[in-house]
C-alpha cells in the first residue's frame, strides 16, 4: 500500500469519512477517487454517498463522501 493510500485510510479511520476537498487540503492528495480505487483493490470495504452543499458563491454543489463500511470513528 502506498503512503498516500495509508494516509487516506488513517484519515478515514480517525475522522469517519473523507471528501475530495479534505483529501486535498489535509493530505495533499489531489486524486482521491484513484486512492479509493486502490484501497478497494486492496480489500478495504469503502462506500460513498453524494452530499449537497452551497459553495462560496452561494451556488448549490454536490460531492462524494467516502467512508469505510463496518468501521466507526
Amino acid at each position: 500500500m502506498t503512503k498516500q493510500c495509508q494516509r487516506v485510510l488513517d484519515y478515514m479511520r480517525k475522522n469517519g469519512s473523507i471528501t475530495r476537498r479534505e483529501s486535498n487540503i489535509f493530505l495533499s492528495c489531489s486524486n482521491l477517487p484513484g486512492r479509493i480505487y486502490d484501497l478497494k483493490a486492496a480489500g478495504i470495504n469503502i462506500a460513498d454517498r453524494t452530499e449537497t452543499s452551497v459553495n462560496q458563491f452561494g451556488e448549490k454543489c454536490s460531492f462524494k463522501r467516502y467512508y469505510i463500511m463496518g468501521e466507526s470513528a
